[in-house]
Parts: C-alpha cells; structure tokens; sequence
C-alpha cells in the first residue's frame, strides 16, 4: 500500500506541468529585477559596512509578503472547487481518508509556491558576500519564509475546506492571514494604551504570534529580544499550521454534501419583505436589460455585501477615533493606512465581481446560449456594467466622501504629523479611476481566462501592481534629477507633492489607455472570446 497515495499522484501530475518551469523562472527574473533595481540607485550606500543588510531587507520585504499571500492563490479553492463539481464525494467512496485527500490537496496546489521560494533563495544569499549579513542570519530568514509559506498554505485550506464559494473563500483566507499577522499588536494596544510604551525587550511578548517576526529578529542585531524567542515564534507557526490541516482533514469527510444543508424550501407564507421587494427589482431589471438580471442573480451579487462592508470600515475608524480621539486618527501613518486599505479592498471587489459573471458563462457555455438570442453584445457589455453601477456606485461614493471629510479635517492642521491634502485627492481620484479600468480589464479577462482566479490576478496586476512598480522606479529616479537643478533642500520640501502627483499621473494615465482600448476591442472580439473552448 502506497503511503498518501494522493499526494504521489498529483506530485507526478504537477512535476510534469509547465507551470513549474515558469514559476521558478518569473520568481527569478522578479527577484534579480529588484536586486537590480536597488544596486542602480543605492548610491553611496554601496560601500556601507551593512549594505549586504540593506539588500537582505529590500528582498524579505516582497519575498514576505508572497509568502504570507499565496495561499490565497494556491489553496483558498482548492476543496471548494471540487464541492462545486460535485467530485469531493466520489473521493470518499473508495478507501481515502480525510488526511489523504488535505495532503494530496496541499501538495498539488503548493508545489509551485515552494519552487518559487526555494528559486528566489540564491539571490536573497547574494546578500550575504555583500557583507552584513551572516550565513545563520539567511538561513533563519529562509525558515521564517518557510513557516510563513506554510501558515499560509494551511489557512487556504482549511478555508477551502469550509466553504464552497470561491471569492468567499478567498476573501475569509485573506481576513484570516490578516487577523493573525496583526491582532497579536492591535488587541493589547486596544485593550491597554501603555502597549505603545512598552520597552523593547517586553515588545517580543506581542510579536511573538505575527507571521514574519523572525525577520526582524534574525536581521536586527540590537534588538533586545530572548535568544529563544525566534524558536518560539517559528513553532507556534508550524503548531497552527498543522492544527489547521488536522482540522481540515477531520471536517473535509463530511463536508462535500453541504449544498444543500442550508437551503430553505421556499413557499409563500415564509417569503419575507426582502424576497417580494427583490422579485419586484428583479422584474424591472429584466424589463430594462435581460443581462443586467442575470449578472445580479446569486448572493455573490448582492449589493448588502458591499454596504456592510464600508460601512463595517467606517464603524471601526469611528470607534477607534472616539477612544484614541480624532487626532491620533488623522496621523500621517495611521490616516493613509486606513485610507489605503478601505480603497484596496473595494478595488479588489471591483475585479472579482467584474470577472465573475463572465468567467462562469463562459465555462458554463451559457454565453453560446444568450448569442444564439436576439440579445446584442452591447446589451450585455451595458447590462454588467449597470450591475456593476448597481453594487458599488454608492458604496464608492460614501467612501469618497469619508476621504474628503478627512481631506477637509487636515487641511486645517498645521502641526504634529497630519497627513496634508496633497495625501488624500490623488488617492481619490485614483480610486474612481482604479475601478474603471479594473471593471473593463475584469470582463476582458474574465472571458479571456478559464479560472477566476487568474482573471481577478491578472486584472490586479495590470491596474494596480504595473503601476505601482513604475511609480516606484519613477520615484527612485527623481532625487537624482531634481537635485542637480533644484538643490538638496528645495526637493526634500516638496517631496511629497512630487511623490504623490508622480503616482497619480502612474495611475491614471495607464486607467485611461486601458478604458478606451478594451472598450474599443471588447465588443469587437466579444463573440470570439466567449465561445472559445
């Protein structure tokens, strides 16, 4: 008897694919990129004792973050998508165990994932003959990415295991990952404001739990922390991880036949004030667009979702400034942080449910239905973006007046570290034109990819990570040019101003060649690309 033997076969199925060849080789390119990057524009900096240091944490930064992100993309569907298949039970009827098959799972969809971090490893060892950093430090390092790798795999999972939707799926695996990285800090700070004042051989007690502690234990030789409190840090990584996949692997047996577990049999006497008030927008969606009722069909569709999302945001930032008051929330950090992960969230909302419609009529072949209708294809390009309009106008829009009141809040502070105005309008702006060009690219991709998944990253990459990575080439350019005709003093005054216009013109500018060429191309190539196999 062959032991797991579903992780031997979908090992052999992965080894074989080309997916592990070009993970390895963009993880590389990536990587030597942004080595490349940092040695053209580090300056002086390159004959610093430490600079090995400098590079070692320029690299960890991305490399943790892919490490704590990718099960996400790897193992947030993994379960759930066999659920929808309805293959999940045909596993159990032969003698597979609930470890066999959460193995075999985790393997499959993590192989990739290890390739890419054990390709990126040579180049983050670079670091250590450019001096400042020793051989002990990359190696804890390279196990603190392991363990985060892995935490991260394991919660994918178990989310997996857990649900059958996948942008539910994916969304509670990115609040998970969130919730364990950062209320380990945010609940004592809460609870007890002294935490701010705590010394620094107390502060390893509260980032002990956060994934990626060991980076900063093993690179800052000054840090006061217990010599064992690295050790420590790493075990509880992999103790949670194991206790996911034990759970995952109990839970997965009987959960392949929870479809219908929680659906209710309808009936008039039960039907409630929302049902009939929803029958009655529906029947007017589909007198005034066919699709348009469509796309807003299904719970992912609904637009309560998006309401209680900002406005759950907007709670939290107002409890949070009444005990710590408006002032501390108006802090240049604290501010542009809230700001940008309210923004962030609703961008990546606006992805997934631009891909969504088209993603599942493409691979249902429902679309070689509807075109065999008199339905045109402007009817249904019109009908998902009224969908769209539908789900996220006024959420946008309460959003937009939330920063504008913050805008106005610290336009009249003069002092402590506010953020300015200059921090706030390219922001705003950016998000109107964000979720444009996200809900064009959305479509584009969703009939242009067989998975989801790859269409909402695919979008993201486009819209949002391109034109991050310009603006920071772009920023790591214009100290160089400025000081040679303005002087050191006059560019640091401005900075900010330059940095701020420099990424809304990054942003912007690519949001608007992508709006008109995709909805030049779109309805051209509209029938071609829905029916392709």
């Amino acid at each position: 008897m062959v032991l797991l033997p579903v992780v031997a076969r979908e090992l052999r199925v992965k080894a074989r694919g080309k997916a592990a060849y070009r993970v390895r080789f963009w993880a590389v390119l990536l990587m030597l990129a942004l080595l490349f990057w940092f040695l053209k524009f580090s300056g002086e900096s390159q004959n610093a004792p430490n600079f090995g240091l400098d590079v070692m944490v320029t690299l960890s930064i991305p490399a943790g973050i892919f490490s704590l992100l990718i099960g996400v993309a790897a193992t947030a569907d993994c379960v759930s998508s066999e659920k929808r298949e309805g293959t999940l039970g045909l596993l159990f009827l032969t003698d597979l165990r609930g470890y066999d098959v959460i193995c075999g799972k985790l393997a499959a969809n993590s192989i990739n994932a290890i390739y890419a971090l054990v390709a990126i490893l040579p180049v983050m060892s670079l670091s250590v003959m450019m001096g400042g950093v020793t051989f002990l430090q990359f190696l804890k390092v390279a196990l603190t990415l392991l363990g985060m790798m892995v935490l991260s795999l394991s919660v994918g999972i178990f989310v997996s295991t857990s649900s059958r939707n996948e942008r539910k799926a994916m969304f509670f695996t990115v609040l998970l990952l969130l919730a364990i990285t950062f209320l380990p800090v945010l609940l004592p700070a809460w609870y007890d404001e002294s935490v701010h004042s705590l010394p620094e051989k107390d502060m390893w007690k509260c980032l002990l739990f956060c994934p990626g502690f060991g980076i900063p234990d093993a690179l800052d030789p000054s840090a006061a922390f217990p010599p064992y409190a690295y050790w420590l840090s790493i075990l509880w990584q992999w103790l949670v991880a194991a206790a996911l996949i034990v759970w995952a692997s109990a839970r997965v047996p009987h959960s392949w036949d929870d479809s219908g577990r929680k659906k209710k049999l309808p009936s008039e006497r039960k039907a409630t004030a929302r049902s009939q008030i929803r029958r009655a927008r529906g029947r007017v969606w589909l007198e005034r667009n066919p699709f348009l009722w469509l796309a807003l069909q299904g719970e992912e569709a609904s637009q309560r979702r998006v309401w209680l999302f900002v406005l759950a945001m907007l709670a939290i930032w107002l409890i949070t400034a009444f005990k710590f008051g408006m002032g501390m929330m108006a802090d240049e950090g604290i501010a542009m942080v809230c700001v940008y992960l309210v923004n962030t969230m609703l961008k990546i909302w606006v992805a997934g449910e631009a891909t969504r419609r088209f993603c599942e009529d493409r691979n249902n072949n429902t679309f070689e239905f509807l075109l065999s209708t008199p339905l045109s294809v402007r009817q249904i390009i019109v009908g998902q973006w009224l969908a769209l309009l539908i789900q996220f106008a006024v959420p946008l829009g309460i959003v937009l007046a939330w920063e504008a009141f913050l805008l106005i809040f610290s336009s009249g502070r003069r002092y402590g570290d506010a953020a300015q105005p200059i921090d706030y309008w390219p922001k705003m702006i950016l998000l109107v034109a964000d979720s444009l060009a996200l809900a064009w690219v959305g479509m584009w991709f969703g009939l242009k990819s067989k998975s989801r998944i790859r269409a909402i990253l695919g979008s993201l990459t486009l819209v949002l990570i391109v034109p991050s990575i310009i603006t920071q080439m772009i920023v790591s350019v214009w100290p160089a040019t400025v000081t040679t005709t303005l002087g050191y003093t006059q560019l640091h005054s401005g900075w900010r101003d330059h940095q701020s216009i420099i990424a809304l013109f990054a942003g912007a500018l690519p949001d608007l060649a992508i709006v008109i060429w995709i909805s030049s191309c779109l309805p051209q190539r509209f029938r071609k690309l829905a029916i392709r196999q």
